[in-house]
């Protein structure tokens, strides 16, 4: 059954791109306080980390992968920043870094797909754009 395979594929792609969204994640949380208090080093680091990833993953296992890889960041970006475990936090000196990083995360994961479907688009011949 063709559409039986399809599903199953897609559903595997969608659950690596959600175990890779959620490992990228971690780092992004890690990385966006910045070195030596530095946030803004900080959270363009952290954001080209998570864009790259989104990238790749867009590039390598194409759409269902990638959704699971927004889903992964948001999830973990907004459980380890809204929980700490065991004790552990993340210290920032200011909050401002905190909240633009909780914006910037989905959306750092969004901004490679309008960049690689404009590069699609522009790859294409006038014979094969459909107006």
């Amino acid at each position: 059954n063709r559409f039986g395979e399809r599903g199953i594929v897609g559903f595997v792609k969608f659950i690596a791109g959600l175990a890779i969204g959620m490992a990228v994640g971690m780092v992004g949380v890690v990385v966006y306080a910045g070195p030596l208090d530095q946030p803004i080093i900080g959270l363009v680091l952290a954001a080209a980390i998570v864009a790259s990833g989104a990238w790749f993953i867009l590039e390598w296992i194409k759409v269902p992968a990638w959704l699971g890889y927004i889903l992964g960041i948001a999830a973990a970006t907004f459980f380890f920043l809204a929980r700490t475990s065991m004790g552990d936090a993340v210290v920032v000196p200011d909050m401002w870094p905190t909240q633009v990083w909780l914006f910037l995360a989905p959306v750092s994961a969004l901004l490679p797909a309008i960049g690689i479907a404009r590069n699609a688009d522009a790859r294409r011949g006038p014979a094969d754009r459909r107006y």
